[in-house]
């Protein structure tokens, strides 16, 4: 029972870093930067299939 609370607190820890490092600006910039380039590489596939 320890030994899984002791993993539920690193759990959370690694969360609220994640969180940390994810509310930081230039990340979000960059990972808004990913997306867009993801959906519009989602949004190419869709179209080619679509012509097919």
């Amino acid at each position: 029972k320890v030994d899984s609370l002791t993993q539920w607190l690193n759990a959370r820890k690694l969360t609220l870093a994640s969180v940390e490092l994810l509310t930081r600006p230039t990340f979000i910039q960059v990972a808004s930067t990913e997306i867009s380039a993801l959906l519009d590489e989602v949004k190419r596939v869709i179209d080619a299939n679509g012509d097919a």
